[in-house]
């Protein structure tokens, strides 16, 4: 979703609990939206970070996207 802020507001569609707890373990924490925010548990914000934190997450939700499992590339250690 298009942002005018420092914040992106994005949606996991597939596995999403298993999603949140791989982000987790990886080290990544992100803002979960629940029931009483009018969206649905799939839905999360990330924060823009410093360079490094914002490439780790990219390449955590590249390797998301492609495999839909975390364990894939060996991202419960992703390196800063």
């Amino acid at each position: 979703f298009p942002s005018r802020a420092p914040f992106f507001l994005m949606r996991c569609r597939k596995d999403f609990e298993g999603f949140f707890e791989a982000l987790e373990s990886a080290g990544i924490f992100v803002r979960r939206f629940g029931a009483g925010s009018g969206l649905g548990p799939d839905y999360f914000r990330v924060g823009l970070r410093t360079r490094p934190e914002n490439s780790r997450l990219i390449k955590f939700l590249k390797n998301w996207g492609t495999t839909g499992k975390p364990g894939a590339s060996g991202f419960a250690k992703i390196p800063a």
